[in-house]
């Protein structure tokens, strides 16, 4: 049945297929359909849209803002990607070199982005152009040098007080090997809390 709502074909047909014999959206599809049917208080999603078109993107996209949505499911998103960000986020959490640099609600967060690896990431965001290839109108240019970035001033934690309401210590995830070949360790030893 969730197979069915996240929009699989032939779902009751093709509940024991494997892996392999799934595209990359419709893996995605299944993995949010798993959600579905534990009936997940919270996914935490790494990159849910990476190596797909942009028609499937969107799919996915419209899919975990159902799950948002509809059954009150709270998404980690974790991307580079920050139009992903734009459709799908309430909150931002910026880091740079694995340490928090900024905290904002996505509206503030796109309007006036207060780090400079921030503005770097929205500077990446592909820009629409006129048919004589200007920017749009209300497309401003922004730019920051190397310089710039590495010379970025530390912030203090914003959630240095907030209650931890996920706590992760020596996290591992193994995927085990099929056809003699060895089991494959994926994480080793993370920590991470979730704020």
């Amino acid at each position: 049945e969730a197979m069915e709502k996240v929009g699989i074909p032939q779902a009751d047909e093709r509940f024991d297929y494997y892996p392999h014999q799934f595209s990359g959206g419709q893996k995605q599809r299944i993995v949010i359909a798993m959600a579905l049917a534990l009936g997940a208080d919270l996914v935490i999603a790494d990159e849910p849209t990476t190596a797909l078109d942009v028609t499937v993107q969107s799919e996915i996209l419209d899919l975990m803002r159902s799950l948002k949505d509809e059954f009150s499911t709270g998404i980690v998103l974790i991307t580079h990607n920050m139009g992903v960000v734009a459709d799908l986020a309430d909150r931002v959490a910026v880091m740079y070199r694995g340490e928090l640099v900024e905290v904002a609600d996505v509206r503030s967060l796109f309007a006036n982005p207060q780090h400079e690896y921030t503005k770097t990431l929205l500077v990446a965001v592909p820009k629409i152009r006129t048919l004589s290839g200007g920017p749009a109108t209300g497309a401003e240019p922004t730019g920051t040098s190397a310089a710039d970035r590495e010379a970025a001033p530390e912030q203090a934690d914003p959630f240095a007080d907030a209650k931890t309401i996920v706590k992760a210590r020596g996290l591992e995830i193994t995927y085990r090997g099929g056809f003699g070949k060895p089991d494959f360790q994926a994480i080793k030893g993370v920590d991470f809390d979730i704020r």
